[in-house]
């Protein structure tokens, strides 16, 4: 079977107090995520060709965002014990998909070590994932009100699409400019 890959570009302009920012992010069918990142100095610096990322900094927010690199590139898939539960965990036409991370002793309290991804049934699509830390504590919560949350019915979650941060209260929508076919 031969890998297949695409690609996934966030861009930020700059502002006031902060540079632009790209982030590409290549898929794999057959591995994991490849990361290319680039912020520039200043608010009217140019960007700069953009450079490999390492694990440890896909942790870091994108664009002062809510959402950290790796939250982008949908790491939470990734993890460790990834698998579809039904029941009163699930509600409505979504399953459960646990996951969790083996983590290094000197591994932060309040880094992301589980996450919860609620599956519409019908479509496959993503509708709410929760990021908690090595207690259970909810750290943030991402949402997507697309066309299969709406089909179900029964909201899992309030708010806009988005990422909010339960530690901060501060919340990050995403709105994407879709290619012209």
């Amino acid at each position: 079977m031969r890998e297949q890959t695409w690609e996934t570009i966030y861009q930020a302009a700059a502002t006031s107090q902060s540079g632009a920012e790209r982030l590409i992010i290549t898929h794999a069918t057959l591995g994991p995520n490849q990361y290319l990142y680039a912020r520039a100095a200043t608010p009217t610096a140019p960007l700069p060709e953009a450079g490999p990322v390492l694990p440890p900094a896909l942790s870091g927010p994108f664009a002062g965002s809510d959402f950290s690199l790796g939250d982008l590139g949908l790491e939470f898939f990734a993890l460790a014990g990834t698998k579809p539960v039904e029941g009163p965990d699930a509600p409505g036409p979504a399953v459960l998909c646990p996951g969790k991370r083996q983590l290094p002793a000197n591994f932060p309290a309040d880094a992301v070590a589980r996450v919860k991804s609620y599956i519409d049934k019908e479509s496959g699509s993503l509708l709410i994932a929760e990021a908690c830390d090595a207690k259970g504590g909810l750290i943030k919560k991402f949402s997507l009100h697309g066309s299969s949350f709406k089909k179900s019915q029964r909201p899992l979650a309030a708010g806009k699409d988005g990422n909010s941060n339960e530690k901060t209260g501060s919340h990050t929508v995403l709105k994407f400019d879709m290619p012209k076919d």
